[in-house]
């Protein structure tokens, strides 16, 4: 009898153990590892779109590629190591705000959190309460790939349809390392109107209540500047 006991009383401990360990993980994995916001609610996602714009700005590495800068050599040193080698076109092996590093990852964060909001706003089944949110994350996706284009790629012509272009991300990336197409510069300006222009329809319908300023502060800078990119480049003489 004691022989019996002495068998059955560790796997009664055993499976009592694996009982609570079992509990104690499920209670663990049940709740979320982090703060992220689950996008919910209305209020939720038009707050994630601040995020939508991006923080980063190419005004210096394009002074720096162009012909406002010059080589007044050591009378005038550069301040940072990444100047110097964006002006001769190089490389660069510092990073900060400025170089094209930061742009890159800046423009695809911005991308990357419109995306979040276009998917919510989806799965929520495209109410029209939520067009205004829907047509500015469009709009902002629009424009950061075009940047994007305008930094990475080569100017826009008539052999755009030769010319490589940048991935044009349109789904939240949900694996890691995954491997994108570039495309052509062609398929990528067809995307950006396609977005621009659902989204400004999405934004300026009447019913919607969106503040005059605020449509032209989103839209109206950048309208001209895709199609002048576009056209004017095939078409020089005009």
């Amino acid at each position: 009898m004691k022989t019996k006991i002495n068998h059955i009383l560790p796997v009664l401990l055993l499976t009592a153990a694996s009982g609570l360990t079992t509990v104690s993980c499920n209670d663990f994995l049940d709740k979320t590892p982090d703060n992220r916001t689950e996008l919910n609610t209305d209020q939720k996602i038009a707050k994630l779109l601040v995020s939508a714009y991006p923080d980063v700005s190419p005004n210096e590495l394009f002074e720096l590629y162009s012909d406002n800068s010059d080589d007044s050599g050591p009378t005038y040193g550069y301040y940072q190591l990444s100047e110097k080698e964006c002006y001769n076109w190089e490389d660069t092996k510092e990073e900060y705000q400025d170089t094209p590093n930061s742009l890159w990852g800046g423009y695809y964060g911005a991308i990357s959190a419109a995306n979040m909001a276009l998917k919510a706003i989806e799965e929520k089944g495209n109410p029209a309460s939520l067009n205004p949110q829907r047509g500015e994350a469009l709009v902002c996706r629009a424009y950061c790939h075009f940047m994007l284009a305008t930094i990475f790629c080569n100017a826009y012509d008539t052999h755009a349809s030769e010319s490589l272009g940048i991935p044009y991300m349109e789904d939240v990336e949900t694996t890691v390392s995954p491997r994108y197409e570039r495309g052509t510069l062609e398929e990528v300006y067809r995307k950006v109107e396609r977005d621009l222009l659902e989204g400004v329809e999405l934004i300026f319908r009447p019913q919607i209540p969106f503040h005059p300023q605020g449509r032209l502060c989103l839209c109206r800078p950048f309208l001209p500047l895709l199609y002048e990119t576009r056209f004017l480049q095939l078409r020089p003489g005009d």
